[in-house]
């Protein structure tokens, strides 16, 4: 028979049950850290292809606007710019259809195809002489942030009526 003295080595269970409480502590913040880090990046991703959406709608109705010989503005709930081009070229039109929330392009308001897949909440555009205003193009990305630009571009080809 062996006597047990105070020089044991060895863990007691209340000791190896701090261990693991405080091991799960330091896991769980871990995870929470990168959980969050997680969902930051996704809505900054999100928020990025929504600015590069919105900037290449303003980029193909520059690129049509520097060429056109005029700039009409119509619409109350569709607001729509049709741009004329110098002859043969057909006319542009740009326009926000607020039943799906798109902005489309095209030979005219029937037809078109969407220049952006997010979610387009305004589209106010003016002409004031040669220069063709986009007032506010204001876009919600699938994480819900919202993006807004404007711009404004001249007709080079415009002349004055």
């Amino acid at each position: 028979m062996t006597i047990r003295g105070a020089d044991e080595r060895g863990l007691t269970l209340t000791e190896m049950m701090i261990v693991i409480v405080l091991a799960a502590m330091v896991m769980t913040g871990i995870a929470t850290f990168y959980l969050n880090a997680q969902s930051i990046w996704v809505n900054g991703s999100a928020q990025t292809i929504t600015q590069r959406e919105a900037t290449l709608v303003l980029t193909g109705i520059a690129k049509v606007a520097r060429r056109a010989v005029s700039a009409g503005v119509s619409g109350t709930t569709l607001c729509a710019v049709t741009l004329t081009l110098p002859a043969p070229a057909p006319n542009v039109c740009f326009w926000w259809n607020p039943g799906d929330s798109l902005v489309y392009e095209g030979p005219d308001l029937a037809h078109g195809t969407p220049m952006l897949a997010s979610t387009v909440e305004c589209f106010a555009v003016h002409v004031v002489g040669a220069q063709l205003v986009v007032d506010s193009l204001r876009v919600r990305s699938a994480e819900g942030s919202r993006v807004v630009v404007g711009s404004s571009v001249t007709l080079m080809n415009w002349s004055p009526p």
